[in-house]
């Protein structure tokens, strides 16, 4: 892919489009990542300096980028320090929303914003949204990727591999599956 761009992953629910971006912002989350992983110029940590996920629940009642970060957050940061942050590394940013099944969603103008990158801090930040497949919804997105659902031997493997690598139990893995409706 030729960075920034705008990515959907559509699949039919419980195909692990959740589990797969929760993977990826965990995996960029873990510090020690980067001296296990990181061994060439295409990975994760490299690439992005920030890596956000957010849902669209969280765009409700907010007027800009910064504060649904900082409602999603649930955290007393100022929200000067988190613009400051996002304006600071706009062209290292990924944004992940997950979970964009509806149409209403889809009309909110900051999440739309966020989406077609005309957002000054979005404007050169790779985008990745997850959504049941719908074909009206393709229009701002240069990449399309559909997921198959997995069968549910491959979801324990999968589950069982995710919570390997990140030390989170398979029972909380599986309850937040079930909560995002994968």
């Amino acid at each position: 892919l030729d960075l920034p761009c705008r990515v959907l992953i559509e699949g039919p629910p419980g195909s692990g489009k959740t589990m797969l971006v929760k993977m990826l912002a965990n995996v960029w989350g873990r510090e020690e990542s980067c001296r296990v992983i990181c061994k060439d110029k295409r990975c994760i940590h490299v690439i992005f300096k920030l890596v956000v996920l957010l849902n669209p629940s969280d765009f409700q009642g907010c007027n800009s980028l910064a504060a649904v970060i900082q409602k999603s957050l649930n955290k007393d940061l100022e929200l000067e320090t988190i613009e400051d942050a996002l304006i600071a590394l706009k062209d290292s940013t990924l944004y992940i929303v997950d979970n964009v099944d509806d149409v209403e969603q889809i009309k909110n103008p900051l999440l739309l914003s966020l989406v077609e990158g005309k957002a000054k801090v979005s404007r050169n930040a790779t985008v990745i949204v997850t959504s049941r497949p719908r074909s009206s919804f393709k229009k701002p997105f240069g990449e399309n990727f559909t997921i198959q659902e997995f069968n549910s031997e491959q979801k324990d493997k999968y589950i069982r591999k995710f919570s390997n690598e990140t030390g989170l139990t398979e029972k909380s893995i599986r309850e937040s599956l079930e909560k995002s409706g994968e």
